[in-house]
């Protein structure tokens, strides 16, 4: 955690990526999932495959 964004957390600390805590952002969720199962360095996931 950055000391610049300390107010906007109420605590930190290590999990196991398996084990994230409830809720849990589905982006972060997703890119965990794939760097776990080998997975692309680079997702388009909750985005639009087009451009507005």
């Amino acid at each position: 955690m950055s000391v610049a964004s300390a107010d906007k957390h109420l605590t930190t600390e290590w999990v196991a990526a398996s084990r994230l805590p409830e809720p849990a952002f589905p982006t972060t969720t997703q890119a965990l999932a794939a760097y776990r199962e080998g997975g692309p360095s680079f997702s388009r996931y909750g985005w639009s495959a087009t451009a507005a």
